[in-house]
């Protein structure tokens, strides 16, 4: 019986967990945000965003920790594309639209949406 238990717990934790990289997975590809664009990878089981062009930050990595799934979004310590500032932030994906919102450890806020080209 405990086996039984265990093996379905192990199951439904990979069940949970192949559906949040899937839901992830469909961030794969470029996006475009006030004059930005934002290329995201896979990378290992997570996805990496790179400002791959705009008017700075060219190069840099825009999240700084590995999203966290959290209700029907995700959590992430992300890099400002514009300003370099750090901003802790949630954000939920729908289609061709990510929407972002998040504020700095001294308060400022921000918000944004971005949409895949």
């Amino acid at each position: 019986m405990r086996t039984a238990i265990v093996a379905i717990i192990s199951f439904m934790f990979i069940g949970l967990t192949s559906a949040w990289a899937n839901d992830l997975a469909d961030m794969v590809g470029t996006w475009e945000w006030e004059g930005f664009t934002i290329e995201v990878t896979e990378c290992g089981d997570t996805v990496c965003a790179t400002v791959a062009d705009g008017p700075q930050n060219v190069g840099e990595e825009m999240f700084l920790s590995a999203p966290e799934a959290d209700g029907d979004g995700w959590t992430v310590e992300v890099m400002h594309p514009a300003t370099g500032d750090t901003y802790y932030a949630r954000f939920t994906v729908e289609g061709d639209v990510w929407v972002m919102e998040g504020c700095t450890e001294s308060g400022v806020c921000a918000e944004g949406t971005f949409t895949r080209s």
